[in-house]
């Protein structure tokens, strides 16, 4: 790993704490359901990844993908935000790129991993975004 994608990793990691964190503290329910669903697929993934399962390892992760895109859909039709949408596509998308290398048995490449991060990127982003609408709704409120 070069010392720029070791930078870029440790910025994800970082940012993969601290938003839902503040989507927790800060954000309305659909912040923070959405968090809940993000930290539950984040501590699912690495513990399958740090218990070895490699030969389901795949369809685990495949699961985790779907369940997320499942959980982002049904809080796109029950609270209606742009936001939520973004990240129900976002993982469908993601759930298509990696049902395509688990059907064809492709291992994991630099597309792969690109697709990872950007969807994790963008997953990120859209919480950071609905976490600071939903604090400019609750200011408007008040």
């Amino acid at each position: 790993m070069s010392f720029g994608e070791a930078i870029f990793q440790t910025l994800v990691y970082a940012l993969a704490i601290i938003i839902p964190l503040w989507a927790l503290i800060a954000g309305g329910r659909a912040e923070r359901i959405a968090a809940i669903i993000f930290v539950v697929a984040t501590i699912a993934s690495k513990t399958v990844e740090e218990l070895s399962l490699a030969k389901h390892a795949g369809v685990i992760f495949l699961g985790i993908d779907g369940a997320m895109a499942v959980g982002f859909l049904v809080l796109a039709l029950l609270y209606r935000h742009l936001w939520i949408s973004l990240m129900m596509l976002t993982m469908a998308g993601f759930f298509s790129i990696h049902a395509f290398y688990e059907m064809t048995s492709r291992d994991l490449d630099p597309s792969f991993a690109l697709a990872s991060n950007l969807a994790t990127t963008v997953l990120l982003a859209s919480l950071a975004i609905g976490t600071w609408t939903a604090r400019g709704r609750r200011d408007e409120a008040d």
